[in-house]
């Protein structure tokens, strides 16, 4: 997978979206790892512009392929860390 040189954006996206769509599958996690939180019912609270983004909890990410997830000192407690109150949780089905 190499990028190529293109003279415009609208040539370009079609490209972008197949290597995208490639990346995804090389890693074995699904394409809606970045935007999930974006989109139903998150859309609204997205859009608002009151958080500069979205996190998932462990067992989403899990559930969205991303596999071998390490926590320094066993146990994931996000809402210790002084920027969690900047960004919304996000659950995946």
């Amino acid at each position: 997978m190499g990028l190529k040189k293109f003279d415009t954006l609208t040539e370009a996206y079609p490209f972008l979206v197949d290597l995208e769509k490639k990346y995804f599958i090389q890693m074995k996690v699904k394409n809606e790892l970045p935007t999930y939180g974006q989109e139903g019912i998150y859309q609204e609270l997205w859009r608002s512009k009151k958080h500069p983004g979205f996190l998932y909890d462990l067992n989403s990410l899990g559930r969205l392929g991303v596999a071998n997830i390490e926590v320094d000192g066993g146990e994931w407690h996000p809402e210790e860390n002084l920027i969690y109150r900047f960004f919304y949780m996000v659950k995946y089905p």
